[in-house]
């Protein structure tokens, strides 16, 4: 993640903001702005931080309005000490500028983030260099306003561009801008200021010190997919309901899932009501609550988990057993015993930042997104806007179980989501042979077993170990995706 602080008035400022982990520093040659920097000040402190660049700092030039001859001219009075100019004007001086420099384009306004959005221009998806500047403010001059805005919105553009993230970000909050729009960088101005120009340290270093925390920290889902994509294999996620047939033998039969390969655990907290599950799930809900589950107990089966497995766990609940904990409690205990995300089924979306409020923002936290067939494609888009961790994908109309699936029109609906998103795409609902898995392993990043496990779990009371761990090793080997297994 690239940190630019921009707006820098002073030769102290602009080493000491190199000096705390900054990757860029931005200098603003136009006058309106109060953070304008008359030509000679402009050269003394390129001169002054060049040194920098050999240890790959860059240096960046804020202009507006000027034409590419004039912006030039800037630049040879700075010796073309730097690495980008940051262009507030017409395009075709920004394309004459490129002959000369790279050149940040801002993208202050919805209706050229959306042509651009829309174009099919790839050249720049994968460059290992910053293209854009988003910061959709609406304010008078080019950054700095400390306005704010939906950061949420920007992760489609910055999922298919390198992008500066901008407007209002501060160390404080800088976390949500990272998690909700997944930018290339993040540029900040009056964020990181005790007045304009005047950056302060310790607001810069408190601002590096939290994205590098975040970089780092143990984020089990993405590191999971990763993994799985250097092996060249989809992620194997297992639902087992907690608790099922009881809190002892829920736990032996979790430690033999996760030791045939299962590489996210789905663990389904007990309801009384559980309205999107078939009848093999809506039993296991009810064995497990007639043997005393309840969600404290889920929470402490958990807490039990982490101490032997170090995969993901992912809880899938309905709302009624999360209110009547308490949302504030449950996201509490959740965090404490290292959940790393939740799929409440019938949230409605509404209560979702309701929810969003209760997480520590310095933890890996998902709310895993359900889409379905019975959805319409401006709520697939909405879904998908919002979606973190990884998408669930319902291969079929109708509740958990076992069904026909229509691999064709399936195949074609994730065809059509896989542009729109980088979020990992899982299929579930009716998976329960290899050969499902093989054929979900053709289109999705994971696959989702459920219904087929609680129905060994059911069937198979006095050997259900051996008959869980024979079925998820069969399916780990279908989950490559370059392998053919006999069925």
């Amino acid at each position: 993640m690239m940190i630019k602080i921009c707006g820098i008035t002073s030769v102290n400022n602009a080493v000491q903001c190199f000096e705390a982990g900054a990757d860029m520093i931005g200098l603003v040659q136009y006058p309106p702005s109060p953070r304008h920097l008359e030509l000679t000040k402009l050269a003394e402190i390129v001169r002054a931080v060049s040194p920098f660049r050999e240890s790959g700092k860059e240096i960046v030039l804020l202009v507006v309005d000027q034409n590419a001859q004039e912006t030039l001219r800037i630049l040879d009075a700075c010796d073309r000490q730097f690495d980008f100019v940051q262009f507030y004007g017409d395009e075709t001086e920004a394309k004459r500028l490129e002959e000369h420099i790279r050149v940040l384009r801002p993208i202050r306004n919805e209706a050229l983030y959306n042509q651009l959005l829309s174009q099919n221009d790839s050249r720049h998806q994968e460059s290992d260099m910053p293209r854009y500047v988003l910061e959709l403010t609406q304010g008078k001059l080019p950054g700095g306003n400390g306005a704010s805005w939906d950061w949420s919105k920007a992760k489609p553009f910055c999922e298919k561009f390198p992008t500066l993230l901008a407007g209002g970000i501060t160390p404080e909050n800088v976390v949500d801008a990272m998690r909700f729009a997944r930018p290339f960088g993040v540029d900040l101005s009056s964020g990181v200021e005790t007045s304009p120009g005047a950056k302060n340290i310790d607001l810069v270093r408190r601002l590096v010190d939290t994205v590098r925390s975040v970089e780092t920290e143990n984020d089990r889902i993405a590191k999971t997919f990763q993994r799985c994509r250097q092996s060249h294999r989809i992620a194997l996620i297992g639902y087992l309901t907690a608790g099922e047939p009881n809190f002892a033998r829920s736990l032996e039969i979790i430690d033999t899932a996760c030791d045939a390969g299962l590489d996210i655990l789905e663990l389904g907290i007990p309801c009384a009501d559980p309205h999107l599950d078939g009848p093999v799930i809506r039993k296991a809900h009810k064995r497990a609550l007639d043997a005393g589950m309840t969600v404290e107990k889920s929470l402490t089966l958990v807490q039990e988990i982490r101490k032997r497995h170090d995969l993901p766990v992912i809880l899938m609940t309905y709302c009624k057993p999360v209110s009547t904990l308490g949302i504030n409690h449950f996201i509490q205990k959740a965090n404490e015993s290292q959940v790393d995300g939740v799929l409440i089924v019938d949230l409605p979306k509404e209560s979702v930042d309701e929810m969003q409020e209760c997480v520590d923002r310095s933890k890996p936290f998902y709310w895993i997104r359900l889409i379905t067939p019975e959805m319409n494609s401006l709520q697939q888009e909405e879904t998908i806007r919002k979606a973190d961790g990884f998408i669930y994908i319902a291969s079929r109309k109708g509740v958990t179980g076992a069904g026909t699936i229509d691999w064709h029109s399936l195949s074609r609906e994730i065809a059509d989501l896989r542009p729109k998103t980088k979020t990992p795409l899982c299929v579930g609902f009716g998976i329960s042979t290899s050969k499902d898995v093989r054929k979900v392993a053709k289109l999705a990043d994971g696959v989702i077993a459920g219904t087929i496990l609680q129905k060994l779990i059911q069937e198979y009371s006095q050997t259900t170990c051996d008959a869980i761990s024979a079925l998820l090793r069969s399916f780990h080997i279908a989950t490559m995706r370059k392998t053919i297994v006999p069925d």
